[in-house]
């Protein structure tokens, strides 16, 4: 199954020589120049697709120097036609590696052509970060199908969804607040060194991501209005903040202290009420984990399992907490992880 959005660079069938003045804005717009135009594979709404989709940056190196600056070059979607700026030409004899990365990041530059990095990304969880790699290109590449340089771009981060269910049909579920708990949310994404090519074949041609840094609490629900859980059936959580979207990270065993937890976990701020007679069954005062803001408690769930210790680039994991009233007052749940592709790709339309 495919996991990548693929975006097509369309070169012109016949190129010139490329002169030290391929930097230059006013360079006209001729037959010569490369085109770019984008297609993203159908996906959820959350999700980059060819109707949302509007930009992209392109870094290129030729023998080890920049080929269009050290600040790249950004391409815009302006109607249905895509523009750069400035133009860019292909060179007559060297070959180019181009790293992409969409959307534009104003912040990021390209400095080292031996390891390329987007250094100190922030996540806000509402951005779909795409990477893409193409090395050793040249217009007879067999990258270059039908005139056009094929760029498969894939989720530089890992997607996050929370459901919730009663575990009981004679229970009713008040849900006040849901946060991710431990969770980092800036780091350096580095590029693979080989092309992006439109299957994973290996973990060689995935992103990677370092220097992960900035722990912190991240709301998901935070609305002061509550949300009423009637069904037994997974339902997913309100998501007022948009955070969907996190940085691939390794997951904290989540430990119980004298301040409350530690780690990675999840945070679900509830009350619990019988369903028949609607008398609040939990949380009592005395409970542990109790708010006295809300009248709700905190029942915290562990996201390192034994079935995930890891959020991995490009894959979407769903959390479904099965929510029943703690029998020991620090909050009991049961819940089933399901990892799957970022997005399913099999309805993508032929690009070639």
């Amino acid at each position: 199954m495919k996991w990548e959005v693929t975006i097509l660079m369309a070169v012109a069938a016949s190129v010139i020589s490329c002169s030290n003045n391929h930097d230059e804005i006013n360079v006209p717009v001729t037959d010569q120049a490369i085109a770019f135009t984008a297609t993203v594979p159908k996906a959820r709404s959350e999700v980059t697709t060819t109707a949302t989709i509007n930009n992209f940056k392109v870094w290129a190196f030729a023998n080890g120097e920049h080929y269009m600056g050290e600040n790249g070059v950004d391409v815009e979607k302006i109607g249905d036609k895509w523009s750069s700026d400035p133009v860019i030409y292909w060179p007559v004899d060297d070959s180019l590696n181009f790293f992409s990365i969409s959307p534009t990041i104003k912040t990021a530059t390209q400095n080292n052509p031996e390891n390329p990095n987007i250094p100190d990304f922030i996540n806000t969880g509402k951005t779909d970060l795409l990477y893409a790699v193409n090395m050793n290109e040249s217009r007879t590449s067999t990258n270059v199908r039908n005139n056009q340089l094929v760029v498969n771009f894939r989720h530089a981060l890992s997607q996050v969804n929370l459901k919730c269910a009663r575990k009981r049909d004679d229970i009713k579920v008040v849900i006040h607040g849901l946060s991710l708990d431990g969770i980092k949310s800036i780091g350096s994404f580095n590029y693979p060194k080989e092309t992006t090519e439109a299957n994973i074949s290996s973990d060689e041609t995935r992103g990677t991501w370092s220097d992960l840094k900035y722990t912190e609490s991240i709301p998901v629900y935070n609305d002061n209005a509550p949300v009423t859980l009637n069904s037994a059936q997974p339902e997913a959580v309100p998501n007022n903040t948009g955070y969907i979207f996190a940085l691939p990270q390794p997951l904290e065993e989540a430990v119980k202290t004298a301040d409350g937890y530690t780690g990675s976990c999840v945070k679900l701020l509830c009350e619990i009420y019988d369903e028949s007679s609607s008398s609040k069954i939990w949380p009592a005062k005395s409970d542990t984990n109790y708010d006295e803001s809300t009248g709700a408690g905190y029942i915290v769930f562990p996201l390192r399992t034994a079935v995930t210790s890891s959020w991995d680039t490009g894959r979407r994991y769903i959390y479904t907490l099965k929510i029943d009233v703690p029998e020991d007052g620090s909050g009991k749940i049961d819940f089933d992880i399901t990892v799957d592709d970022y997005q399913n790709y099999d309805d993508a339309p032929d690009i070639l």
